[in-house]
């Protein structure tokens, strides 16, 4: 890290050091309740689904299952977003465990000298993203009440990354042709990697709920301090931790609440953007990139829910299924299940059409 960065990362965390300091110093009764609840909620509803997660992650990619999706994907990614196709496998998981497996498997395809630096950085942006466990069984289901919601918010966070990377990558890819110097690697048996992989998850659960801690903390003495509340909260607390900025979200009326959750669950916060870091920079990754990219894929996923929820007012759980579908006039299943069945049929196709060049 060269002096400017130390100077500029110095004028960020210094004055939050600072602050969170003289507050634990103040109002340390305060403090210590804001970090028990946030160790609950960590501890009853965050890892018992994240640590699972993370060990089905780790033994998926050390024993190579994302192979065939690789195969099948590589060459969309290589001609859309410059990158090669063993990204695809950590999108992959990304999109089915949560943050931040997407970047630790592009960091360790990088340690294993398989992608350049440039192809590092710009695949973990790509690759930050969260499964369906948080945003559809905790805020759909448990804080907004209506699942569909959930997955409509799942859906937007996978498909806006998918979006603006074309532009994103072609952006700043470099020329950059050297590739990482590559480790030795040893073939190791399945129960060498199922151990390696809970070792690895329950390190980084204690990494994650360490950073959670920390930016709730800071989140809520800020809050505290400036008496704000309603969605100057949601979206002051979404910026910080994702999760508590879902909570506040969640007692937003109508659209808005939806639309905060899915701007907070796309972007990630300070929190995960830290953790994003820590993992990139023990290889001497930055993670410049992937906060920026983070930041204009929460806004346009906000937006992006906002629009659809007023339209179609998915957050409303009184709003059936039926009268969803009925916005798109379809008169019967038929014409429904013939399209679903044709678009099956082109992706297959496709998919049999890629597999050929290789």
């Amino acid at each position: 890290m060269t002096e400017k960065k130390k100077r500029l990362t110095a004028a960020f965390i210094l004055p939050a050091a600072a602050f969170l300091f003289i507050s634990v110093l103040r109002q340390p009764n305060d403090c210590a309740l804001c970090v028990g609840e946030t160790l609950k909620d960590l501890y009853e509803k965050v890892l018992p689904i994240l640590f699972p997660f993370m060990t089905i992650s780790g033994i998926l990619a050390g024993l190579n299952i994302t192979r065939p999706f690789e195969k099948t994907f590589g060459r969309f990614f290589r001609t859309f977003y410059k990158l090669p196709r063993s990204v695809v496998g950590a999108f992959l998981l990304g999109s089915l465990c949560s943050y931040p497996i997407g970047v630790v498997t592009v960091t360790d395809l990088y340690g294993k000298g398989e992608i350049t630096k440039d192809e590092a950085e710009r695949g973990a942006a790509l690759a930050s993203v969260t499964g369906p466990a948080f945003p559809v069984a905790t805020v759909g289901a448990l804080l907004l009440c209506n699942s569909r919601t959930g997955w409509l918010i799942y859906s937007v966070q996978i498909l806006v990354p998918l979006v603006l990377g074309i532009p994103f990558c072609k952006m700043f890819c470099s020329r950059e042709n050297a590739v990482h110097k590559k480790k030795k690697t040893v073939q190791i048996g399945v129960l060498s990697v199922i151990t390696e992989a809970i070792s690895s998850a329950s390190m980084r659960c204690i990494a994650v709920c360490g950073t959670v801690v920390f930016f709730s903390l800071l989140c809520d003495r800020l809050i505290t301090l400036t008496g704000v509340t309603g969605t100057v909260a949601a979206l002051i607390c979404s910026l910080f931790e994702f999760s508590g900025g879902c909570r506040y979200a969640a007692a937003l009326p109508g659209a808005a609440g939806a639309s905060i959750c899915s701007f907070a669950i796309s972007f990630g916060g300070f929190s995960v953007i830290a953790q994003s870091a820590g993992a990139m920079s023990k290889e001497g990754l930055s993670a410049v990139k992937l906060a920026v990219f983070k930041l204009i894929c929460g806004a346009v996923s906000g937006a992006t829910v906002y629009l659809f929820s007023s339209c179609f007012e998915l957050f409303d759980p009184n709003v059936s299924a039926v009268r969803v579908f009925s916005y798109f006039e379809v008169p019967s299943a038929v014409p429904l299940v013939t399209l679903t069945a044709f678009s099956v049929g082109v992706v297959l196709r496709i998919r049999h059409l890629i597999l050929k060049e290789y």
